[in-house]
């Protein structure tokens, strides 16, 4: 939501590069990503699913997708902006 008032005028935001980074709306221009010097932030993202019951194929694909980036950024790696699709 964030984002969405950033592009249409209402204001600013401080959010983590990448969910700006790649994003439709900064691909066109609508936002901008300007990096906070002396940045030393961290953010912390929980996936909870249940251990009960099924999961749809989707549901276990972006678990899986969220470790895996959890692991490159963990490792140092760059994690390349894909598709409007890919996370």
């Amino acid at each position: 939501m964030g984002k969405l008032m950033v592009a249409e005028g209402l204001g600013v935001t401080v959010l983590p590069d990448y969910s700006v980074v790649g994003d439709p709306l900064e691909r066109t221009g609508a936002i901008t990503c300007r990096p906070l010097a002396g940045d030393a932030t961290t953010v912390l993202l929980v996936v909870q699913r249940s251990r009960t019951g099924s999961v749809s194929r989707a549901a276990r694909d972006l678990h899986r997708i969220f470790v895996e980036r959890s692991e490159e950024h963990r490792s140092g790696g760059r994690v390349p902006h894909g598709s409007p699709g890919d996370l």
